[in-house]
């Protein structure tokens, strides 16, 4: 499916700008698209892409300004992923190969054989290796004509400082849930289901503004995953000691390894290794990974029990479903011993990075929590 600036999901300032651009301005020879894992960025990029590549681009009077026709041959071609004028880079293995950006030399060499423009669209493009690095900076130095780079990146300060100088830069930040759950109710109705609501906005608010992470929490795989943390956190301070071992076992068997960066019609494939259900992957025990997953979990069930101990209507918070359990236990621990777990899972998080057991780590922090709540009894 041809992606159009029109059709994408937030990022307003950012697609209104382009559109500006590809319309009534000069678009930079190298653009750079840089901001978090997961919010859309790379559609981006190929919305731009297919609007420079267009032979028929909507112009600053229509309603659409800035959008590809959709219609004409470049388009078509786009569509199909067979576009002889734009190529597509990304990491083979850990890095983006000097071979890689050598074996552009020649597309760029001639003019344009089916759309008005040649586009080179870089994803990951943090990943350069330093000798890929520095044959794309000589490119950039001197671009070739009717030539543009797009370069995806969620970690612009691993590029090189020359690289980025000599691009236009586009910063984009989180996407609201709001805009999330647009996304996907859509992809959904697109494979003709029909999401559930509750996980609906369960993984639109669990997305910290990510629609590839919200994508993940919002498939009914997760759903046993997300049912055993709220399990965990109710019964804090409940179950004997010693309990926390099961409970972790339990979490790593449920929550599979990370695989490898996929694209979306409406993700990005920069980068992002959040784990996804598969059966096949279950059974590996507590790896770094899955412990920051189970952190950011439990943080958002514990947040949750926070808020409703304050007095906030449960009907607007992403674990509704359980608003009864957690207003219970809000009112068994106390609101402060609940944050004083949270702190627990923020200083485990910092220091994950240095610790050599996953296992122990996590743990030790749901034993610590469990402490907390037996204070506040």
């Amino acid at each position: 499916m041809l992606p159009l600036l029109s059709t994408l999901a937030g990022h307003v300032a950012q697609r209104t700008a382009l559109a500006r651009l590809l319309t009534v301005g000069r678009p930079a020879h190298a653009l750079l698209f840089e901001g978090p894992v997961g919010v859309g960025k790379a559609t981006l990029a190929g919305a731009v892409a297919a609007t420079l590549a267009c032979l028929r681009p909507q112009g600053p009077d229509s309603p659409h300004p800035g959008d590809a026709c959709g219609d004409c041959r470049s388009c078509v071609a786009m569509g199909r992923g067979e576009h002889p004028d734009v190529a597509r880079v990304e990491a083979q293995g850990r890095t983006i190969k000097i071979d890689q950006v050598r074996a552009l030399t020649p597309r760029l060499r001639y003019e344009p054989v089916l759309g008005r423009h040649k586009v080179v669209l870089l994803l990951e493009a943090d990943r350069l290796g330093e000798e890929a690095a520095n044959a794309l900076l000589k490119t950039l130095e001197e671009p070739p004509s009717r030539t543009h780079f797009l370069l995806v990146t969620s970690r612009p300060q691993l590029l090189l400082d020359t690289i980025r100088s000599r691009c236009q830069t586009l910063r984009f930040g989180p996407l609201a849930a709001e805009e999330i759950s647009v996304v996907l109710a859509a992809e959904a109705a697109q494979r003709g289901q029909a999401l559930d609501p509750a996980l609906l906005r369960l993984g639109a608010a669990l997305g910290d503004g990510s629609i590839s992470a919200a994508r993940l929490r919002a498939d009914p795989a997760w759903h046993p995953v997300v049912t055993a943390v709220v399990d965990a956190v109710v019964h804090l301070g409940l179950r004997p000691v010693g309990h926390e071992v099961g409970q972790v076992e339990l979490l790593a068997a449920l929550i599979p390894a990370a695989p490898a960066p996929q694209a979306s019609a409406t993700g990005d494939a920069d980068g992002d290794t959040s784990p996804k259900p598969s059966g096949a992957s279950k059974g590996k025990g507590m790896d770094r990974e899955r412990l920051l997953v189970c952190l950011d979990l439990l943080r958002a069930v514990l947040r949750d029990a926070v808020l409703i101990g304050a007095g906030i209507d449960a009907r607007s918070l992403p674990h509704a479903p359980w608003a009864e359990a957690l207003q219970a236990l809000a009112q068994r621990v106390g609101v402060e011993p609940l944050a004083s777990a949270i702190d627990e899972l923020e200083r485990t998080e910092t220091e994950s990075v240095y610790n050599p057991s996953p296992q122990l780590a996590l743990e030790a922090t749901l034993a610590a929590m469990a402490r907390h709540a037996r204070a506040g009894r």
